[in-house]
């Protein structure tokens, strides 16, 4: 299993345990706490499986996580519309790192009811690798 693979598997298993808080007012603090870690590791690991995807095809590297959508959008690894929405998460993310004290239960829950773009994010950048291996394997005579 390679980096990529490895987050994305952490990514998918955040993910999955995110799934546990939806519907949940998270008044709790350890619901609260447990889900707004889970929401700032979901991102992290998309951001870093974004990272490594455009490190792997030598492209430009972005000044911020904004910059990166933008920079995936461009190359078609994934949709200008799709960019969009992760730049919402991102700043979700940054809000979460950045001041953590104002981020109220209701915030949390908004991200977890957006957290299916972060699937589709994952999946848009799984078929680009795939797409770019298969003609990687197809130049070299491989099946």
């Amino acid at each position: 299993m390679d980096d990529f693979e490895a987050c994305a598997n952490r990514l998918k298993k955040y993910l999955d345990d995110l799934k546990e808080f939806e519907g949940s007012d998270l008044s709790g603090k350890k619901d609260y706490y447990a889900a707004s870690m889970l929401a700032f590791s979901a991102i992290n690991e998309s951001l870093r499986a974004a990272e490594l995807l455009m490190a792997e095809e030598a492209m430009p590297a972005p000044a911020t996580y904004r910059e990166m959508m933008d920079v995936l959008a461009g190359k078609q690894a994934i949709s200008a519309h799709l960019a969009g929405r992760m730049k919402l998460l991102v700043t979700t993310r940054n809000m979460i790192a950045h001041e953590y004290g104002e981020i109220m239960p209701k915030d949390v829950s908004g991200f977890i009811s957006k957290s299916g773009t972060l699937r589709e994010f994952l999946a848009a950048l799984m078929r680009r690798r795939e797409g770019k291996r298969q003609k990687r394997n197809g130049k070299n005579g491989k099946k």
